[in-house]
């Protein structure tokens, strides 16, 4: 028999201030994993443990039941007051974007509206500080209440096992975003997600002085600088934006999702309203309107591919950077938010510009494209006196 893993450790508290950039990382490398067995062995690997014998690993498809929840993971539930026993495992991804994980879907095989929770298990640094992340976020949402607590998984349990990070959420429940939206410039889920991203800024908004911004701001700048190698043009753009934010003296600081992607992140709840998972790149107090634009850029590639056409940056810039439906739909949105926030309109520019030099630092199969909307965004600055989703 195996030796049992090391006592679960409490968890940190979170730091006082999960600034914007706090989650800005590469990608970490893949490794090997599956199922129930697979998982506890890469974890008690981890922490330094020898297995006297490695079971077979369960090649099984995700959604595919994989059995009864281990004591493993029963145990660091159990001391949050969370009982998983007589539950089952199905999973539902490994190794997401190289991230050396496990993700359960944790549920009554009998009972189709019993309990039912998402488990996660990491143990690599990168992606258990995420992890962690994740959860402090959803506690915070959960004391603040700045939108209806359906509308994302409610933390139960987060435990920390050597170098192995185990987390437990309520699952809200609701379909894939992509499976209700119909793709349009004017759909309600859309519309709907955009106002909830409105609502939990507008509850959850500190203002902070903008003194505290310089450095993180100008490392994005520099990183971008040395990772993509912009003309000394958009370089100097880019410093001149950041300028304008940290000039401004104060800045309201939101909690924000950081991935609000909805092929990915977001569900439709039976009532309708959107119910927003994954997380692990909130900021505790981030920067407004990222979430806005992100959100609408993912929408407008949900859209485009779900009919077949190729996804790029002359894509988002016909979309956004032009008078468009999709463009004034998220017009609307970021003015509701300025409004609500009490936040210059003069900002948003600035913002809009420095989010997409953030998520291209970030990295990620995506970062190349984030890349070429900044592009297009300086450009549309340069040569056509501003860009249009911001000039009236």
């Amino acid at each position: 028999m195996a030796p049992s893993l090391p006592a679960a450790v409490a968890a940190p508290s979170p730091p006082e201030w999960l600034g914007p950039f706090a989650r800005t990382r590469e990608p970490a490398p893949a490794a090997s994993t599956s199922l129930w067995s697979r998982v506890i062995a890469a974890a008690r690997r981890a922490v330094g443990i020898r297995e006297a014998a490695r079971p077979a690993p369960l090649l099984l498809p995700p959604g595919e039941t994989t059995g009864p929840v281990p004591e493993f993971v029963r145990s660091a539930a159990r001391e949050s007051g969370v009982e998983l026993a007589g539950l089952q495992g199905s999973l539902v991804s490994e190794n997401v974007a190289n991230r050396p994980r496990a993700v359960f879907d944790v549920h009554d095989p009998v009972a189709a509206d019993g309990e039912r929770y998402t488990v996660k298990i990491a143990w690599h640094p990168q992606v258990n500080a995420g992890i962690e992340n994740e959860h402090w976020a959803l506690r915070a949402l959960t004391t603040r209440k700045p939108v209806h607590s359906h509308t994302y998984p409610r933390p139960a349990f987060l435990a920390i096992r050597g170098s192995v990070v185990l987390s437990g959420q309520e699952d809200p429940g609701g379909r894939p975003f992509a499976e209700c939206t119909d793709g349009s410039a004017t759909c309600g889920h859309a519309e709907r997600a955009l106002a909830w991203l409105v609502e939990m800024a507008a509850g959850t908004f500190r203002p902070r002085e903008t003194f505290a911004l310089a450095a993180p701001l100008e490392e994005i700048v520099e990183r971008y600088a040395m990772k993509f190698g912009p003309s000394a043009e958009a370089g100097r753009f880019l410093h001149t934006q950041a300028e304008m934010l940290v000039s401004a003296g104060s800045l309201p600081t939101v909690l924000h999702h950081g991935d609000p992607d909805p092929g990915r992140n977001v569900r439709v709840t039976g009532d309708g309203s959107p119910a927003f998972l994954g997380w692990e790149e909130c900021a505790l107090e981030g920067l407004p309107l990222w979430d806005l634009y992100w959100f609408a850029q993912g929408y407008g590639r949900l859209a485009l591919e779900r009919g077949g056409t190729r996804y790029d940056a002359a894509a988002f810039a016909t979309q956004f950077l032009e008078r468009t439906f999709h463009s004034v739909t998220l017009v609307r949105a970021v003015a509701a938010s300025c409004e609500r926030l009490a936040l210059s309109p003069r900002l948003a520019a600035p913002l809009f510009h420095l989010g997409w030099a953030t998520r291209a630092v970030r990295g990620g199969p995506q970062a190349d494209v984030y890349a070429e909307i900044l592009d297009r965004c300086i450009a549309a600055e340069a040569h056509d006196g501003g860009l249009a989703v911001f000039n009236g």
